[in-house]
């Protein structure tokens, strides 16, 4: 016998697309501010005063190859030392420091040190030292803004630290010019900037540090981070080196897709789908399980509700107990029967009017007594207070575009063929992660359709730019010319059903591509991020399914023309969660569980294969566990009446008695249904 269960309406909250992380690809972080390294420094001049005490060419060597950061930074200072006051300690240091730095690094960096500090006269010196005390007062300010995260603040620094940079030019002080670019470029970058950021302004303070640094002969780590990332922005047009590197000489460079041909429009046509059977799209609900739809929420009888995010859709009434219609013609009075049936069964409406007018249709299901939700029995029948009814698409724009017969489909469910994505917080999801969803498109015999995607390649006819028009009744398509690479997707464990990538620069922006299925694809030359994938697996009400999404960690990916760039996806897979303690016990957030496979990507919104997690804990440093507790979902009345629907999307949160002070957590599942062992880090 199925459980009676209180209904509780299924509601997705909209988000502003933030899932994606904003990582900088450079591999050097900024340098440090000078009063952080003062105890550090100290004893590393101590360690080498003594090697060279010793005359162990060996040791300072060493201390020179390993703490390169302090060995510059006692260079600075001994080189400033013997300018302004020179005696036969400082003397002979500069003298071991430049031996051992020609030996290890083989650069005249001290020599253009002594050089530098020998032209300056008095009034220089002073000028120098002034605007130094402002260079040293400014960085701490924008570390302090880098932590805050301050955008506006963070840029705003980074333009007074070029200028500061012109400044200590003007005084031939080149290791301050490279510290003020060093501090200056990352903060104008995506890591900071985000989306924001002026790639062109930015690639060409990386290539100025990287010119300024090379100049006075110091090839570190920030050097060697900040090389690589100019190098890409030029390879992608950004800066006066990629205006050169593509041809524009005197400006930007030219970026993006060119066109290659007139713009065309198509007229498309609606076509019913069959309950079902249209399948194979990059749509997180085509399958059997009608109970996680999206649904219009109606009360008692009596009560009207809207079509949720479809604008000109009319409204739906509950007439009776079980039957539902829709006001076609704004009268308040039904017009139009709601199938209520309780099997498949397709909707078709007329939304919009003029040149708008089109054909729309949802496939629809009510719940039943005897039904499932997360694989657990339960009654899922309309109530005298509640009435869900569940939907899909169930039609689609069909036309001819290049001479293949295309397919567009309004899987965001907006009311529009070919909109706009859009990303939801949906149940099951990590607080503040949000799932993209966007239309679909199928061009010709394809079994897989498409995101549907401003540029994609049509096959034997290339490469095109398309727009949807007049909420999808028509489509504009102009053939173009771009450059490409190859992106494969490589992994073990689950295998995505769709992995989809989405433009990080320039026109692609709104391009969506699916590289899943292991084989070579086609992409446009620049920089790509995870938008969304999906795995599945097993059928009909049994299947289980996940979504993937981008997490903070992950690196955009960089295509480069004619080279195929490998992505690695799933197992080894671990947990990833947040854990807090009180003195007293530990507590494992459990709507915080989510796990991460070996690409870097997120696997979370659990359908039929929620995890059962094994939670230890251990003292810190500690080899084996001293105490453990199980965490799993809700899977009865009581449950649900505790913790609502979403109770039933992740391991309900829970707690373990502290035996040590300080404590490490580690998640472990032996066997979940779909993604089979999970084993977290200890943490």
């Amino acid at each position: 016998m199925a459980r009676s269960l209180a209904l509780l309406p299924l509601i997705t909250v909209p988000a502003l697309f933030t899932a994606s992380a904003l990582v900088t690809p450079t591999t050097a972080a900024a340098p440090r501010v000078s009063s952080a390294v003062q105890d550090p420094a100290r004893e590393f001049r101590d360690q080498f005063d003594q090697a060279l005490k010793l005359n162990s060419k060996s040791r300072m060597d060493e201390l020179m190859r390993t703490k390169e950061d302090l060995a510059i930074n006692l260079i600075l200072a001994t080189a400033e030392g013997v300018s302004a006051n020179p005696n036969e300690v400082l003397l002979t240091r500069f003298e071991g420091l430049r031996e051992s730095w020609k030996r290890v690094y083989d650069t005249k960096f001290p020599d253009k040190l002594e050089r530098m500090f020998a032209r300056m006269n008095a009034g220089t010196k002073r000028q120098r030292l002034e605007l130094k005390s402002k260079y040293e007062e400014l960085t701490r300010e924008v570390y302090e803004f880098q932590q805050q995260k301050n955008k506006t603040a963070i840029k705003t620094a980074a333009q007074q630290l070029l200028e500061m940079a012109d400044g200590f030019k003007r005084m031939g002080d080149q290791w301050h010019e490279a510290q003020c670019l060093a501090w200056a470029a990352p903060s104008l970058d995506e890591t900071y900037q985000g989306k924001d950021a002026d790639l062109d302004a930015c690639a060409d303070a990386y290539a100025r540090a990287v010119e300024v640094r090379k100049a006075i002969g110091v090839k570190d780590a920030t050097y060697k981070g900040f090389s690589t990332r100019a190098k890409n922005l030029a390879g992608l047009g950004y800066g006066k080196a990629g205006a050169v590197k593509n041809g524009a000489a005197g400006g930007a460079a030219t970026k993006g897709p060119q066109p290659a041909g007139d713009e065309v429009v198509a007229v498309l046509e609606f076509e019913e789908l069959k309950p079902l059977k249209d399948l194979g799209r990059p749509n997180y609900y085509l399958d059997e399980h009608r109970q996680i739809w999206p649904a219009v929420v109606l009360k008692a009888p009596g009560s009207r509700a809207e079509i949720p995010r479809v604008k000109d859709a009319p409204a739906v009434i509950r007439e009776g107990a079980a039957q539902i219609v829709l006001d076609a013609d704004g009268d308040g009075k039904g017009d139009i029967d709601w199938p209520t049936k309780g099997k498949f069964e397709n909707l078709v409406l007329e939304l919009g009017s003029g040149d708008t007018k089109r054909k729309w249709a949802v496939l629809t299901e009510v719940g039943r007594q005897e039904d499932f939700y997360q694989g657990q029995p339960m009654n899922l029948l309309a109530t005298d207070g509640q009435y869900l009814v569940y939907y899909i698409p169930g039609g689609c724009m069909k036309g001819s575009v290049s001479g293949e017969t295309i397919r567009l489909y309004d899987d965001n469910l907006d009311g529009v063929y070919g909109s706009s994505a859009s990303a939801w917080q949906h149940f099951g999801l990590v607080t503040g992660d949000a799932q993209l969803e966007f239309d679909s498109i199928r061009v010709g015999k394809e079994k897989k359709a498409r995101p549907f995607s401003e540029y994609m390649d049509l096959g034997g006819a290339g490469w095109h730019q398309i727009k949807a028009q007049k909420k999808g009744t028509s489509v504009s398509v102009q053939p173009v010319t771009l450059s490409t690479g190859s992106v494969q997707v490589k992994g073990k464990g689950v295998k995505p059903e769709y992995y989809v990538l989405r433009g990080v620069d320039g026109a692609f922006k709104n391009t969506f591509i699916d590289v899943s299925g292991g084989k070579k694809v086609d992409v446009p030359a620049g920089r790509w991020e995870l938008a969304f994938g999906l795995v599945r697996k097993g059928k009909k009400m049994q299947q289980m399914k996940a979504v993937i999404l981008p997490t903070e960690g992950m690196e955009r990916i960089l295509v480069k023309p004619g080279e195929t760039t490998v992505i690695g996806y799933g197992s080894p897979y671990k947990f990833d969660f947040k854990f807090e303690t009180d003195g007293r016990n530990v507590t494992v957030d459990g709507k915080s569980v989510r796990i991460l496979g070996s690409g870097g990507e997120a696997y979370d919104r659990f359908y039929n294969c929620v995890p059962y997690v094994d939670v230890g804990v251990r003292r810190k440093g500690g080899k084996r566990a001293n105490a453990s507790m199980r965490m799993k979902p809700v899977v009865d009345n009581l449950g649900l009446e505790k913790h609502g629907w979403p109770g039933m999307w992740k391991p309900i949160t829970d707690t373990v008695p502290l035996k040590e002070a300080e404590v490490e957590v580690q998640l472990v599942e032996k066997k979940n249904k779909l993604f089979g062992k999970v084993e977290s880090d200890w943490k």
